[in-house]
């Protein structure tokens, strides 16, 4: 298996899963949102989804501003007219939605779009299931925050007031969603680095 980063939009496959991750702020829902107007440009149509975790949202919306309409992803695969499917937060997705997803890639593109690892390097569910079963996968990077060029922005650490929690001792959930302010990119040697500064 291997990652690949920005390929050109007619470079794809037209079945199949697809997961885009990478740590906040790496572009995950710009990108949708840019394939999206893309695919609209093209005659190709688009359905985007959110897992039933976030069920009151209607919107995906970019740090950008930009926006798409969204539902809630179906309990059963629907077997209508799309040609592509994309899923933002696909970490949150459960078991039963992994395998709804399963059956609409018999006949379509996934897209799925989400974080890979939380802030303690632990993957989340929804990802796991997603490259265990051999997604393609394709990384969206964006520079460490201690501003190494190389090796890729893999991780995020979690930040409080008084600057970097260990990656071990908080004890908050795994499952906000946004906020930006409370996490920091970074690549994995300076995540195995973490200290408290309490």
């Amino acid at each position: 298996m291997t990652f690949k980063s920005n390929l050109p939009r007619e470079a794809e496959k037209t079945v199949g899963l697809l997961f885009f991750n990478g740590v906040m702020g790496s572009g995950k829902t710009k990108t949708l949102i840019e394939r999206v107007a893309h695919n609209s440009a093209k005659g190709v149509k688009t359905a985007v989804y959110v897992p039933c975790f976030l069920a009151d949202r209607r919107k995906v919306e970019s740090r950008n501003g930009t926006t798409v309409h969204c539902n809630v992803l179906p309990q059963q695969a629907k077997l209508d007219d799309h040609d592509v499917v994309m899923i933002d937060e696909a970490q949150f997705i459960s078991d039963s939605e992994f395998n709804v997803l399963c059956a609409m890639a018999k006949s379509r593109r996934v897209e799925c779009y989400g974080l890979l690892n939380s802030y303690d390097g632990t993957m989340f569910h929804g990802a796991s299931l997603l490259v265990g079963v051999g997604a393609e996968l394709r990384l969206l990077s964006k520079a460490c925050a201690y501003e190494h060029l190389t090796p890729a922005t893999t991780h995020v650490r979690l930040l409080n007031t008084n600057g970097v929690l260990s990656r071990t001792t908080c004890a908050c959930a795994k499952v906000e969603v946004g906020g930006d302010d409370k996490y920091e990119a970074v690549c994995w040697p300076c995540w195995q680095l973490v200290k408290d500064r309490d």
